[in-house]
């Protein structure tokens, strides 16, 4: 059932055969609330990248931070990271996040011919969590 409201009927001695001093009381209507589930919703937080020059190349530290916005706790999934100058794409399980939680998640990258990468993020990339919004679980947002 999709979220919504619903009447509900009863009836009792639908068939009158117990004799009752009022015939007319056997039946009630209501309604039923259906809700949608509560969900996690997972997001990069953020994604900071620290570079260190080692001669004509640099040594990369990219840390990617994922958070669950939702109101309920999610299973461990994918995070991924892609890296457009050097064609890479690097992927890492992260545990199941708690509503409100982070969790940080470091890729070292070494001996890059460029100070300055841009990084792409995906939290739960493969979709395997259920969420709230599955369309912002990307950085750049």
């Amino acid at each position: 059932l999709s979220a919504a409201d619903y009447p509900i009927v009863g009836t009792v001695d639908s068939g009158n055969s117990v004799i009752e001093s009022n015939e007319t009381n056997n039946d009630a209507a209501s309604y039923i609330r259906v809700v949608e589930p509560l969900k996690p919703d997972l997001v990069i937080a953020n994604i900071t990248d620290r570079v260190k020059r080692r001669g004509k190349v640099y040594d990369h530290l990219v840390s990617v931070t994922a958070g669950n916005l939702g109101e309920i706790g999610a299973d461990s999934c994918q995070l991924k990271l892609y890296i457009p100058e050097l064609s890479q794409t690097y992927y890492r399980t992260i545990p199941g996040l708690a509503p409100g939680s982070t969790y940080q998640s470091d890729f070292f990258i070494f001996r890059v011919q460029t100070s300055s990468l841009t990084c792409q993020g995906t939290v739960d990339w493969n979709n395997l969590v259920e969420e709230v919004d599955e369309a912002n679980n990307y950085w750049p947002k």
